[in-house]
């Protein structure tokens, strides 16, 4: 799995764990705590499982690799396990395209504001959405911990 680290309004720090097929994801300033799968890790690894910490108060912004050209999508609306503890604020396509060429992937982001302390997950599914097409070409889903 090709994972980078990525430069934003803050530093993100991943570490991999070998093996397990899982990721860790911390931040240095954890007010906002960024956290990108690209499409290309998920091609590698079809089914991918992360951690995230962040404080209650603080956003978490997920950022995973997508071509709404090929007919799949992740879902519209995150699935979270305890919407006491994390809240969606928004979900959006990412204006820029991953290569600058026509029918190139992009990404979707969503917007999440951790409300009080606990553990809850979000999961994502790769899919058509319309009725007889493809379910959970990929899946992705992040354990989030609000301290």
């Amino acid at each position: 799995m090709n994972v980078r680290k990525k430069a934003f309004a803050i530093i993100v720090t991943v570490l991999v764990l070998t093996g397990t097929g899982s990721i860790a994801i911390g931040a240095a300033f954890p007010r906002q705590v960024f956290v990108e799968v690209t499409s290309e890790d998920l091609v590698a690894q079809k089914d991918i499982a992360g951690l995230a910490e962040v404080p209650a108060g603080g956003i978490l912004t997920m950022i995973l690799g997508s071509n709404p050209t090929t007919g799949f999508s992740w879902n519209k609306v995150a699935q979270i396990g305890d919407q006491a503890v994390l809240q969606e604020t928004e979900n959006k396509y990412s204006e820029q395209e991953m290569s600058g060429v026509v029918g190139a992937g992009r990404r979707e982001v969503w917007t999440f504001k951790a409300l009080e302390p606990g553990t809850t997950t979000i999961r994502m599914e790769y899919s058509q959405p319309w009725a007889g097409g493809e379910k959970g070409a990929w899946t992705f889903q992040l354990t989030v911990v609000v301290r």
